[in-house]
């Protein structure tokens, strides 16, 4: 088995963290004055949508992680 380096790992969770922030976080930020989206959009998005991306990032760097660690 071979070891990621550091730089590719990142890079793996930057683009995790950017297409769940472009997919799910922006959008719930745009129309969650909607009262309709609002009953649609699920408690952990609205929750990451309280904070920034590297938050995100953070996350997928912690999931990622534990996957190819153990």
């Amino acid at each position: 088995m071979t070891k990621l380096s550091d730089r590719i790992f990142k890079a793996i969770c930057l683009l995790a963290a950017l297409s769940d922030f472009d997919a799910f976080i922006l959008i719930c930020r745009l129309f969650k004055a909607l009262p309709l989206v609002e009953r649609l959009i699920s408690r952990g998005v609205k929750l990451y949508a309280k904070f920034p991306l590297n938050i995100c990032f953070a996350d997928w760097f912690d999931i990622l992680y534990a996957a190819v660690a153990f």
